[in-house]
């Protein structure tokens, strides 16, 4: 599961660079725009927190548990941002929704391939 660790470093860096950068696009109005940031945060420590098999497991188990939380929690408000469209609010929910469903999906495979190395041994 370690080719999960650099994926998760650069995505959660991606996260807080993109809620700290629609936070100051905001002119620092409102503090949801650190989101991203917010969830990018406990992401960045799984991806650190990754320095044996057991704790490598634990890490991205939780990180993959966030990563689809965040993918679920950004694509939902896109849907009800569309009634008042807000072309920033949009723009980052989208940057989240990619990054999170990315990174989701990176984990997926990695659990199928482990899983399928775990059979074939056997």
């Amino acid at each position: 599961m370690s080719q999960t660790k650099l994926p998760t470093i650069v995505i959660s860096g991606l996260l807080i660079v993109v809620g700290v950068g629609f936070y100051f696009a905001t002119g620092r109005a409102s503090l949801t725009a650190l989101i991203p940031a917010f969830l990018g945060l406990p992401l960045l420590l799984c991806g650190l927190a990754s320095v044996g098999p057991r704790s490598t497991m634990i890490a991205m188990h939780l990180a993959v548990l966030l990563a689809a939380l965040g993918a679920i929690a950004a694509g939902g408000r896109i849907a009800s941002s569309l009634s008042e469209p807000n072309a920033l609010v949009i723009t980052e929910l989208a940057i989240m929704f990619v990054l999170c469903v990315s990174l989701t999906t990176i984990y997926v495979r990695s659990f199928i391939r482990a899983r399928k190395k775990t059979v074939e041994s056997a």
